[in-house]
């Protein structure tokens, strides 16, 4: 497919630093912020430069992840269809569902007016969150002379809506049949992990034949040397080897490394590491925890913000790890929570019962067959350069 870059005006070459610093280092509260910040200027970006691409290319339709609150209104603008895809628990309250909003670590409610109270609450907590970027949004609707957005739930597509989580993690029935054509509901994907990655040099005479535990806390929060030396300390207590990927270190003082029997990298296979995983210690990010669970390999989840929170804690209900408030984090806490992911057998059978959801669901394959039933089979088009239909 094409590529086209948009926003260089709005979001300049070199200037995203600038606008990650702040995620990569906060936590709670704060990083939610300082992430709805930066989708404010991306939606500026994409306000302004989407319109120009569909004139030079002529797109079929929009796939707009689920917190781009600006792709509804893009693509009324254009009078093109649009499909909304969260690569994450959907944000958006369902009818009926008495769970949580997607970063709070809550169970499901149930009959519980308190639990349900509070739910109402976090998704009032979300809509005012959201509130900055749909400014954002609604200064361009305004200017095309569109309908304002009112609500997150305003921005979903009614002609289809997806996401990568596993309907156990969304605390939907797995066992329910998906929506039919033109029916309100979210398809459940599995994982949409790309299976050819390019290859990544990584050490792997280094890798001695112990219990292998890797580590990731993704790419976006992941600048917390402290939380790493935590990691580090535990699995030094333990009779494992570690492989650490940083997600590339970007300056200040590194994790400290005590023993040579870790491996600590940017980046690792991360796959074929995870196929190889006794256990894996994550943020509890969506991509780290589906590859984890599409491996079967049991996780310990040290969520720091945005929704792993909620999804650390829906993994540990559904039996497939065990969670580790970032408030708790200690060595021996941590070394203890490894040693039960370790040495349960349950928790590696709840890791590969989600295995096999995730895996029946359908994953890339399904999800371009969605779109393209969802787009009507349009006529494709051929850019001028050659390249794929858009």
């Amino acid at each position: 497919m094409p590529f086209r870059a948009v926003g260089s005006d709005v979001v300049p070459v070199g200037s995203w630093e600038r606008l990650w610093t702040p995620i990569a280092e906060a936590t709670g509260l704060g990083a939610i912020r300082a992430t709805a910040a930066a989708h404010r200027q991306v939606t500026r970006a994409m306000c302004a430069g989407i319109p120009a691409v569909h004139e030079e290319l002529g797109f079929d339709g929009l796939l707009v992840d689920e917190i781009q609150f600006q792709g509804r209104t893009i693509a009324d603008h254009l009078g093109i269809p649009f499909a909304t895809l969260a690569p994450f628990i959907p944000t958006v309250r369902t009818p009926g569902s008495d769970a949580p909003p997607p970063f709070l670590p809550f169970d499901r409610a149930g009959a519980n007016p308190a639990k349900r109270l509070l739910n109402r609450a976090g998704y009032g907590v979300l809509e005012v969150l959201a509130r900055p970027v749909m400014q954002e949004t609604n200064e361009f609707a305004r200017r095309w002379g569109l309908a304002p957005v009112r609500s997150v739930s305003d921005t979903v597509s009614s002609l289809l809506h997806m996401t990568q989580a596993p309907a156990s993690l969304a605390f939907a029935d797995p066992c329910a049949d998906p929506p039919a054509p033109g029916e309100r509901g979210i398809h459940h994907l599995g994982s949409l992990l790309d299976d050819e990655r390019p290859s990544v040099p990584f050490p792997w005479a280094r890798l001695d034949g112990c219990p292998l535990v890797y580590v990731s806390l993704g790419t976006l929060q992941n600048q917390r040397p402290e939380i790493y030396a935590t990691i580090l300390d535990a699995l030094d207590r333990l009779p494992v080897q570690g492989v650490v990927s940083l997600g590339r270190w970007r300056g200040g003082e590194a994790p400290p490394v005590r023993s040579d029997r870790h491996v600590v990298v940017d980046f690792a296979p991360q796959q074929e590491v995870i196929a190889r995983a006794a256990a894996v210690v994550t943020h509890a990010g969506m991509n780290t925890t589906i590859e984890a669970l599409a491996a079967g390999v049991p996780l310990v989840a040290v969520p720091i913000t945005n929704d792993q929170p909620a999804v650390a804690k829906r993994v540990e209900l559904e039996g497939a790890g065990v969670r580790v408030p970032l408030s708790r984090l200690r060595a021996d806490r941590l070394e203890a929570a490894l040693r039960t992911v370790l040495d349960d057998p349950a928790l590696r059978a709840g890791a590969r019962r989600l295995q096999g959801e995730i895996r029946a669901a359908g994953g890339v394959t399904r999800a371009a067959d969605l779109v393209e039933q969802a787009f009507g089979g349009a006529a494709a088009k051929v850019p001028d350069d050659g390249a794929a239909p858009v």
